[in-house]
């Protein structure tokens, strides 16, 4: 890969370019020829990069998905009227090549995998402030049928609970199972719900063995036994479910209109009640999504398609096919994978997991982002790579302000 342009990427990585040299390096890699010498470079500096060694299976999925983004950023740069930035862009840059090697040289690797603490506070005196908002952690409430609710994330692991027949137990790493009992003399179906706050998650096995993920300020009702054909569940907010199959008994999720029926199935939805729709996503099997209302005609999605639908009741089903799933589930690998998305979608996702407040100064914002940020950056960092985007901010406690 030796070539006087590999040596010109390595010294500006190095900050050892002259203006003219960075003109010239931003000029190749936004010839159509040199994708693929782009391709290599960035594939090789993310993976031979030492700070990048050593890491886990959820560092593994923030570097592929990583790389993903920046390959596919580069197409950005023929399309100047679709006015998307890279989140870790700075103003001055000529292109979406510049954005990219800005993440090589440090915006990237150093905010999700630095291992030497540093500073830039967002604004002036706010130290304080930005060490009390911390990121969202494994934290629920169940509330039982007979109103009594438990602190999960202060119930010790492997502490249990009994409800009729139905064994509960609180498992290390944030997670609920539900066992009934083989032989249960009580057939009572009780229901209890699980909540997360603003700034937390949790995990929860059905009492059918079904698995669920449930994102932050989200709940989902579920019976402590599933009995009659058909097993049902509500949710409000987001939550991701691994469906065990029972072909005599569907498998049901209300959530906010709208219901999904499925036999056996891996599926995220999104119906969080400040969006402008509830969007169901299937990775595995096949689901059937409809409103409860019946006023729009259902529709049977496929792996990779994503249905959703509008608040207005009357609206159709919308499919989208070839769906990023990586984006749709980044919130169950922890990260915050944006692809084309708009600045107050993007805040509403730091409101639920930072739990603080959002408002903005004024309102039209047209541009778009795409990149990457993991869940367990603190708040400085998440806001540092926005500012780098072109947003400014005022923090106010557990406010903040869109500039």
């Amino acid at each position: 890969m030796n070539s006087p342009l590999t040596d010109l990427f390595q010294k500006y990585l190095a900050n050892e370019c002259t203006p003219e040299e960075t003109e010239t390096l931003f000029r190749h890699f936004n010839i159509p020829e040199n994708e693929q010498l782009l391709h290599d470079l960035i594939l090789a500096e993310l993976y031979n990069d030492n700070d990048l060694q050593d890491h886990g299976e959820e560092h593994q999925y923030l570097l592929k998905k990583a790389h993903s983004i920046i390959i596919d950023s580069i197409s950005l740069s023929a399309k100047k009227e679709a006015a998307v930035k890279p989140l870790f862009s700075r103003r001055g840059f000529r292109s979406v090549a510049a954005a990219i090697l800005f993440i090589l040289a440090g915006g990237l690797l150093l905010l999700l995998y630095r291992s030497k603490p540093h500073s830039v506070p967002v604004v002036k005196n706010e130290k304080t402030i930005i060490d009390q908002i911390v990121p969202g952690a494994d934290k629920a409430v169940l509330t039982l049928a007979d109103g009594r609710s438990v602190v999960l994330d202060s119930m010790p692991d492997n502490g249990q609970l009994m409800q009729g027949n139905t064994r509960i137990i609180k498992q290390a790493g944030g997670q609920l199972s539900y066992t009934a009992g083989s032989h249960a003399k009580d057939t009572e179906i009780r229901y209890n719900v699980m909540s997360t706050p603003r700034g937390g998650q949790f995990r929860l096995v059905l009492p059918d063995g079904s698995k669920v993920w449930l994102n932050a300020a989200s709940s989902i009702r579920f019976p402590t036994l599933f009995a009659g054909n058909e097993r049902k569940v509500t949710i409000t907010g987001e939550a991701y479910f691994e469906v065990k199959h029972d072909a005599s008994n569907p498998f049901k999720v209300e959530a906010n209109g709208t219901e999904v029926t499925v036999l056996g199935t891996h599926f995220n939805i999104n119906a969080y009640p400040d969006e402008k729709s509830v969007r169901t996503t299937l990775m595995e099997g096949s689901v059937r999504v409809g409103r409860l209302s019946g006023h729009a005609q259902a529709a049977t999605i496929t792996p990779g398609e994503q249905a959703e639908f509008l608040r207005e009741e009357a609206a159709p089903v919308r499919i989208h096919r070839d769906v990023d799933l990586e984006e749709v589930l980044g919130w169950k690998n922890n990260a915050f994978v944006f692809n084309n998305q708009d600045v107050e979608s993007i805040m509403r996702q730091i409101s639920r997991w930072y739990d603080v407040d959002v408002v903005y100064e004024k309102q039209g914002f047209t541009e778009t982002f795409s990149g990457l940020i993991s869940r367990k950056s603190n708040i400085e960092d998440v806001l540092k790579i926005l500012k780098e985007g072109g947003l400014q901010f005022k923090l106010d406690k557990r406010k903040i302000t869109v500039m």
